[in-house]
């Protein structure tokens, strides 16, 4: 999963002599990854869920190489953006060894990552308010508002 945080960034720029003002909106973007897969041709790889990949990418790798390198995130790397990806090592649904390769892989293409696993955590636990995964999700998303 992948949601895309925008922070609006405002500053005014008052042009001397007349009574003008401008605004200039910068949006700064940060990928986050709650546990995702992020790396489709290896989800393919694995058979995840019952080969879900291959009816969202409408057919296996070696059929569709072209979707899945159009919709992979580890296709399109470096993506050029701040990445944040939180994974539990409990995870029985996405093998976390899919966001460790992910990202050194992402790291060496020269993005910025930020990699938090969550020791004990499944992989619903990092989108559950109720867990304690919750909480450090949410602290490490303040810190990219601020």
């Amino acid at each position: 999963m992948y949601l895309l945080l925008s922070v609006p960034v405002q500053e005014f720029e008052y042009i001397t002599g007349k009574r003008l003002l401008t605004s200039l909106i910068e949006v700064r973007l940060t990928l986050i990854s709650l546990a995702g897969v992020v790396d489709l041709e290896m989800a393919w790889k694995l058979h995840l869920s019952n080969d879900a990949v291959v009816e969202l990418m409408g057919g296996s790798f070696p059929n569709a190489p072209e979707r899945y390198a159009s919709a992979s995130p580890a296709a399109m790397l470096p993506l050029g953006v701040p990445q944040v990806l939180i994974h539990g090592t409990s995870d029985s649904n996405v093998p976390i060894e899919i966001s460790r390769k992910y990202t050194r892989e992402a790291k060496t293409a020269g993005d910025p990552v930020t990699y938090l696993e969550l020791e004990g955590i499944d992989h619903f636990d990092v989108i559950n308010p109720r867990s304690s995964a919750w909480e450090r999700t949410m602290e490490i998303l303040q810190t990219l508002v601020q």
